[in-house]
């Protein structure tokens, strides 16, 4: 059987629901996919502050490249961390975004 990610169905339940011939409830289609209301509707609020998270992943990425190349040797997740932090201005990146 074939597993589909829970925003993968989201997305098409979304899809779906704004058509103009769209006949079906946002009820039926939630059980048909065999996923949660409050989950889809989680998934629509939650649209935004995803935009924004990745808008601010881009900001920070040449920040996070110049730490990484700093004197020419490599670095762990953490040692970029404690450059970000070192930097003017800091740069406030947790360990996960780093890596």
């Amino acid at each position: 059987m074939m597993r589909i990610h829970a925003s993968a169905k989201h997305s098409i339940i979304q899809e779906m629901m704004q058509g103009d011939d769209n006949l079906l409830n946002a009820a039926w289609l939630n059980g048909a996919a065999k996923a949660s209301r409050s989950g889809c509707r989680h998934c629509l609020e939650a649209e935004d502050l995803r935009i924004g998270r990745e808008e601010q992943d881009k900001r920070d990425f040449p920040a996070i490249l110049e730490a990484c190349r700093l004197r020419g040797c490599g670095k762990g997740a953490r040692g970029i961390h404690m450059r970000l932090l070192n930097m003017k201005p800091p740069v406030h990146a947790n360990i996960e975004k780093n890596r």
